[in-house]
């Protein structure tokens, strides 16, 4: 999945950005699992993805969060090894 498909699974409508809320309905509604999906949105994960503090995060947040989070797991990797 590229990840722009990626950010339109969370940014539904379309309208250029996530709002915290908009991505716990989603998990909410999309996942029932007991809550645990809801345990991925915490308050650091969400200043993570929202760089600026605007409370929203639009697709160069997205796309800047999710490059740091994958480059610290391939970090992970390579201790491991």
């Amino acid at each position: 999945m590229d990840i722009l498909k990626a950010y339109l699974i969370f940014d539904r409508s379309a309208k250029g950005y996530i709002e915290e809320a908009d991505l716990a309905k989603m998990l909410t509604n999309d996942y029932d699992d007991g809550g645990a999906t809801q345990l991925l949105l915490t308050d650091e994960r969400w200043k993570e993805l929202d760089v600026d503090g605007s409370g929203r995060v639009d697709f160069q947040e997205f796309v800047y969060a999710f490059s740091q989070w994958c480059s610290l797991e391939d970090d992970d990797d390579e201790e491991d090894e």
